[in-house]
């Protein structure tokens, strides 16, 4: 109501949309080197997830944790173990964030489908938290990857299942390479 009344130009609220979400992915994606090393890496990477909408599941539960509420009290429980992590259709979740998956060697599933901010550099954290070769599902469809990216992912050998589809930097004329990385993951199952 009020806006019809000033008839401001809606432009200007675009812009600021824009700025005050690139302030939030920001925030919510920075990493504090200081925090990690004090509450560890399971604990401050679920917090990030859950804090950008998403869900995770630890070792010890069944259930997937979808609130900040949710989570063990106990900082430094030895059962925090995070092994699944689903942040799909997160507007604010970006390839910055994923410093805070690097040193999580028990993740075995990430999903991050839908997420326009997640790019190659997301991808070179996810080798960093599969170098124990617990790391077997990724789905990383509509995302922003690239060809590069995707090639990198090759260094994973432990996968078994991972979603490209849709992955518009990709394309359909990579073909070639996909099979490349077939040949480089052979026991692994790629969608695209």
């Amino acid at each position: 109501m009020i806006l019809r009344t000033l008839k401001l130009p809606t432009q200007l609220f675009h812009q600021q949309r824009t700025f005050v979400g690139y302030v939030l992915r920001y925030k919510r994606n920075r990493v504090d080197e200081k925090r990690l090393k004090y509450m560890g890496a399971g604990r401050v990477a679920a917090e990030w997830i859950l804090l950008n909408g998403g869900m995770i599941k630890l070792s010890n539960g069944e259930k997937w944790i979808k609130s900040l509420w949710d989570l063990p009290s106990d900082v430094f429980n030895e059962n925090f173990i995070l092994t699944h992590i689903n942040c799909s259709n997160s507007r604010t979740l970006s390839s910055q964030g994923f410093r805070h998956i690097r040193n999580l060697p028990s993740l075995k599933q990430i999903t991050a489908n839908n997420c326009c901010h997640v790019d190659d550099k997301a991808i070179d954290n996810l080798i960093q938290s599969s170098d124990s070769g617990n790391l077997k599902h990724v789905e990383l469809s509509n995302t922003s990857i690239t060809l590069e990216g995707l090639i990198t992912l090759g260094e994973c050998k432990s996968l078994k299942f991972l979603d490209v589809s849709n992955c518009k930097k990709i394309g359909k004329h990579a073909i070639e390479e996909l099979q490349d990385l077939q040949d480089a993951i052979p026991k692994c199952r790629i969608k695209y």
